[in-house]
């Protein structure tokens, strides 16, 4: 590993240039913390998006066509969940603002 970076930090070097390098980042994320943008693995509330779920399963998506469009391991474990991950609220917010936009297209897609 390169010294000076997070990583080496993270693998447990504790060079002065490692403790610098993960400081800076932690300076960072307390800026974009007190700004209220939150990082993509926070976890928040999953109502949102459970209803754009049911909406795209009420419209003729399947839940393995749906997680195939979400690229998700599973077939929508989110469905059961009170809290989601901020980068999956939002991959479903996107996949539904397409569905919107070019439903059809991505009906067709899904069915591959």
């Amino acid at each position: 590993m390169r010294h000076g970076t997070r990583t080496c930090y993270r693998l447990g070097c504790r060079r002065l240039e490692c403790r610098a390098a993960n400081s800076a980042y932690e300076a960072w994320r307390d800026h974009q913390r007190r700004l209220g943008r939150l990082p993509l693995g926070a976890i928040i509330a999953a109502t949102e998006t459970k209803r754009l779920l049911r909406r795209l399963l009420v419209d003729g998506f399947s839940r393995r066509g749906l997680a195939r469009l979400l690229r998700a391991s599973s077939e929508l474990r989110y469905l059961g969940q009170r809290q989601v991950r901020l980068r999956t609220a939002l991959k479903v917010k996107r996949l539904y603002r397409a569905v919107m936009a070019h439903g059809h297209e991505l009906h067709k897609r899904e069915d591959r």
